[in-house]
């Protein structure tokens, strides 16, 4: 009988890469064989259906997460809060979660916390909640959060910089950290008061706003780079996204504006265009 844990592993290792649907092909494989399936210990079951529902919820399906963290709750006691704050920020919004986590008792709680302060505006709060994860808790995602966070508080660039950096080091394949050190990339290219959001599509930018630098335009031919790698693994929604990104970063880029003229047509041609794609294609003619 083939195990079903090592399948789980390679499944996981393809979510950290942006490939979410590794997961639900994981589970719908695991549970169709109800022996394979019963064979599998508690804690491979419960680590998969909440890997699951985690992944549903970012496509938006309230009721199928709710049903999959029930069932993973029934094999064992939830390690911490994470997966139904998410669930609380999609049903109702980000405060509500932010008070279901209020005093967060382990690093993946802080972790959540600085994420929701963050789209909340709140970068600063969210580097006083991230401050005491030091040592073997400076994960990551912390390192990466806290990158964000720093540039959005308008701390130094190049300390945004290098904890993006550390963040891709201590875990060469999250999706999440690269895709954040091509924005923060991207962001320190900029005029200072001009940075791009975080997370989505970006904003249009004007060509004025790209500070005129061998660096800056080094740090936007490196975005480019981050945005073409990252496309490579991710999918969905989130594939599309990375398109735009990789489309501004080239476009912005004097050294690299015809190769995104070209790159920009060939998102054209395509029936599911991104409407941002072409704003930024018009504001950096």
């Amino acid at each position: 009988m083939r195990q079903v844990y090592p399948d789980y592993r390679i499944a996981l290792a393809k979510l950290r890469r942006g490939k979410r649907s590794a997961v639900k092909e994981w589970l719908a494989d695991a549970q169709s064989d109800i022996v394979k399936w019963n064979g599998a210990s508690p804690e491979t079951r419960t680590k998969g259906l909440r890997a699951a529902a985690m992944v549903v919820l970012g496509e938006g399906d309230i009721e199928t997460a709710e049903r999959l963290l029930d069932e993973a709750d029934a094999f064992a006691y939830p390690p911490d809060r994470v997966a139904r704050a998410f669930l609380i920020r999609l049903r109702d919004d980000g405060r509500k979660a932010l008070t279901y986590l209020t005093s967060p008792e382990n690093r993946r709680e802080r972790e959540l916390v600085g994420a929701l302060l963050i789209e909340e505006g709140e970068a600063q709060e969210a580097l006083d909640v991230l401050a005491p994860l030091t040592g073997d808790d400076a994960s990551s995602e912390v390192l990466r959060l806290r990158a964000v966070a720093t540039l959005l508080s308008g701390g130094k660039r190049v300390e945004a910089l290098n904890l993006v950096g550390s963040a891709t080091a201590k875990e060469p394949d999250s999706a999440m950290a690269l895709f954040a050190r091509g924005v923060v990339r991207m962001a320190c290219a900029l005029v200072d008061g001009a940075s791009p959001q975080f997370g989505g599509v970006p904003n249009p930018i004007g060509r004025s706003l790209v500070v005129a630098t061998p660096d800056a335009r080094n740090l936007l031919l490196q975005a480019a780079d981050d945005f073409t790698r990252l496309h490579e693994t991710v999918e969905g929604d989130f594939k599309r996204d990375v398109e735009v990104w990789r489309l501004a970063a080239l476009l912005l880029n004097d050294d690299t504006r015809d190769r995104g003229r070209q790159y920009g047509r060939s998102l054209f041609a395509r029936t599911d265009l991104e409407p941002v794609a072409v704003a930024f294609f018009m504001a950096c003619r």
